[in-house]
């Protein structure tokens, strides 16, 4: 089994010669899939990511949050404590570079605590069948979600998302990774 830095290096590899037109069109599918679910009509407070080149892309998905009046919450890199924060995002409002050059809302955007979140969208580089996530190697959804171990109702749900050929038979688990409570890719929606 190769370790986690090979794995990163040959999915990231894996992920670049898929084209625009795929990656739109999967994006489409699966915010079908997600939108028909009794998650996503139950859910009131929804997490998801603003895509960089090589993920999964989120702008149908967060299209389909704010048409259906759901509150869109984005993440905010806390250098400091190296977690994530999650703020308020809305239509008109414009995104600012982070700490790590990726696009987020302004820190003074309202913010939702993570345990009154209902659903978060994760992004990965892989999973597994067994729930497990191996992302880009910087441990913010780890740390972030930590308090999940002991929590008996799993609140919010974490969602994988991305494409069905980032699947792998098992990937190698650290005790500190917080595993996947489901994963929606642009064939299905499955839980854990």
């Amino acid at each position: 089994m190769m370790d986690k830095q090979q794995l990163r290096k040959m999915l990231r590899e894996k992920l670049s010669i898929i084209t625009g037109a795929q990656r739109k069109a999967a994006a489409i599918t699966a915010a079908q899939l997600f939108t028909k679910n009794s998650l996503f009509k139950s859910a009131k407070n929804i997490a998801c990511y603003y895509s960089q080149p090589l993920e999964f892309s989120t702008d149908a998905i967060i299209t389909e949050i704010w048409q259906a009046k759901k509150n869109c919450y984005l993440p905010v890199m806390s250098e400091k404590e190296k977690t994530l924060l999650f703020a308020l995002y809305q239509s008109e409002e414009k995104l600012c570079l982070g700490a790590y050059k990726i696009l987020e809302p302004h820190f003074s955007a309202i913010q939702c605590l993570t345990q009154n979140l209902d659903v978060v969208l994760v992004p990965l580089l892989s999973f597994d069948k067994e729930g497990n996530r191996l992302g880009s190697g910087g441990g913010f959804y780890d740390r972030t979600f930590a308090f999940r171990k002991d929590n008996i109702q799993k609140k919010p749900l974490l969602i994988g998302l991305g494409f069905q050929q980032q699947e792998v038979p098992l990937l190698p688990m650290d005790n500190w990774d917080i595993k996947l409570d489901g994963m929606l890719t642009e064939e299905k929606l499955t839980f854990y």
